[in-house]
């Protein structure tokens, strides 16, 4: 847990948290991994469907206008060669029509240009959801979406697991899943300013639109 990074003083990390069965055990009430996993497949056959909520704790601030994600949002130059930032903890999240009527969550790492603040490039691994729905929409300049941040653990380990569009197909519910793990509802609130939803209880959400063409 990093509490102190510089040149964001309001703003944290946390790594590694999947790291350990026994801390995972504690985060999610299992008595042990084996029930864990049981839970997980469990979820995949019942996923808790979403809570639409007005109010969310992600929407306290909210910034509009002169939009500078850099200053925002921690990122990493991995070297001083790097013309950009990376933003690798940011999770695409797609619901509804997007998505075939189901929810989508996956890492998408982005790279924001010095000289363009509120653009970035955005990585998609061929065959994922998020290359499934480019696809689809290809030629069309705006897919809304949100890029969450700081998300509940049961979101982030459903994001991050591998190869999961072969199992979860599009239409599926992978909200539902993190639901289904942590044993209630997640909590999704519509975006301010474009067509999609974001993680209610999420610290950073970023709203905007990809361009596939």
């Amino acid at each position: 847990l990093f509490n102190n990074l510089k040149g964001y003083p309001k703003a944290r990390f946390a790594s590694n948290l999947f790291t350990r069965d026994d801390r995972l055990c504690q985060m999610f009430d299992a008595p042990n991994i084996t029930e864990f996993k049981k839970r997980i497949q469990a979820g995949f056959k019942k996923p808790i469907p979403p809570r639409v909520v007005t109010e969310a704790p992600v929407q306290e601030v909210v910034i509009d206008k002169e939009i500078n994600v850099w200053d925002l949002v921690p990122m990493i130059s991995h070297t001083v060669k790097d013309s950009g930032r990376t933003l690798g903890g940011g999770i695409s999240c797609v619901v509804g029509e997007y998505f075939q009527g189901g929810s989508h969550i996956g890492f998408n790492r982005m790279s924001f240009l010095p000289d363009r603040k509120d653009f970035s490039t955005f990585q998609i691994a061929p065959g994922a959801h998020m290359w499934q729905i480019a696809t689809r929409y290809y030629g069309s300049n705006h897919i809304p979406l949100t890029m969450c941040l700081g998300l509940p653990p049961a979101a982030y380990m459903v994001a991050g697991s591998g190869f999961n569009y072969m199992t979860l197909p599009e239409g599926s519910d992978e909200i539902g899943l993190a639901g289904a793990i942590q044993g209630s509802p997640i909590d999704i609130v519509k975006a301010r300013t474009v067509d999609a939803w974001a993680m209610a209880n999420c610290q950073f959400v970023l709203e905007g639109y990809v361009e596939p063409g």
